[in-house]
């Protein structure tokens, strides 16, 4: 081989080490990231291990706290399944208490609507009542009056001179009735503005006398 093919053979041979040298090197160095990258993750996944287990060994004890809890309070669960029905019991009564006191609150409202009706007939007839008797009483007042007026004429005429001891002891009796009748008067629209009940008036106090 003449020495100019055995250079650029040498050279060429130079090359292909050093792009094989920068192969590896290249290699070595992702070998190298990639081992650093399984060691942290190995790492992480080393820690994750522990904490998964120190999580499955609370569990664990949770779960046999529980079942041991669960086998302490086996009597307290037949306890609190006596008082979900004794519970139940009490929801009906309370149930049919409300119902009752419902029912008792529609019959007192009804009851307080008749009694507010019948008080409102109540004030009607005491109205009538006390009008009839402040009616009758006018009504007497001005017969009274009439007949007084009468009586004074006659007084005054010759004709009845003969009867006027008579005829003054009636009009002095109709003077008092006229008083009666004012008091009587007076009484009833007393009762009237006091709102007091006109439940007895004795209609005798007013006769004609």
């Amino acid at each position: 081989v003449d020495p100019f093919t055995l250079q650029q053979m040498n050279t060429e041979l130079a090359e292909a080490l050093q792009n094989q040298k920068a192969r590896t090197n290249q290699l070595t160095n992702d070998a190298k990231i990639e081992i650093k990258q399984l060691s942290d993750t190995n790492r992480s996944m080393q820690e994750e291990l522990k904490r998964a287990r120190s999580e499955l060994e609370k569990l664990r004890d949770e779960n046999s706290k529980y079942k041991r809890i669960v086998l302490e309070n086996a009597d307290k669960e037949k306890e609190l399944k006596s008082c979900q029905l004794k519970l139940a019991d009490a929801y009906k009564n309370l149930e049919n208490e409300q119902r009752l006191t419902y029912n008792w609150r529609t019959k007192g409202k009804k009851l307080e609507d008749e009694n507010t009706l019948l008080r409102q007939e109540i004030e009607s007839i005491r109205q009538t009542n006390i009008n009839f008797c402040l009616s009758l009483i006018k009504a007497r007042k001005d017969k009274n009056m009439k007949t007084i007026s009468v009586l004074r004429e006659l007084l005054n005429d010759e004709k009845y001179i003969v009867h006027s001891n008579l005829i003054n002891m009636c009009l002095k009796e109709l003077d008092e009735y006229a008083a009666i009748l004012i008091t009587s008067e007076e009484e009833i629209k007393h009762k009237l503005d006091s709102g007091i009940p006109l439940l007895e008036f004795d209609a005798r106090r007013i006769e004609v006398p």
